[in-house]
């Protein structure tokens, strides 16, 4: 992995915090077929292997607000 991670272009959404230090999530694109990059910009370090499927899933997860933790009355 860590060619793919070596090799891996790296993006941050538009919409992200652009002062120092700001917080924002990272997808790289691999080098291997449907394999996307996934870290956190404060701990590029720490970096998430997951799938374009798998990615998806999670997006679209939160934008219907499927993960959305805060306790609904």
């Amino acid at each position: 992995m860590k060619e793919e991670i070596m090799d891996a272009r790296w993006q941050k959404s538009s919409l992200s915090d652009q002062s120092e230090g700001g917080a924002c999530v990272e997808v790289g694109h691999s080098t291997h077929a449907g394999i996307l990059l996934v870290r956190e910009g404060d701990h590029p370090s720490a970096i998430i292997e997951t799938s374009a499927s798998m990615f998806d899933g999670l997006l679209e997860g939160i934008k219907n607000g499927d993960l959305d933790l805060t306790p609904r009355i």
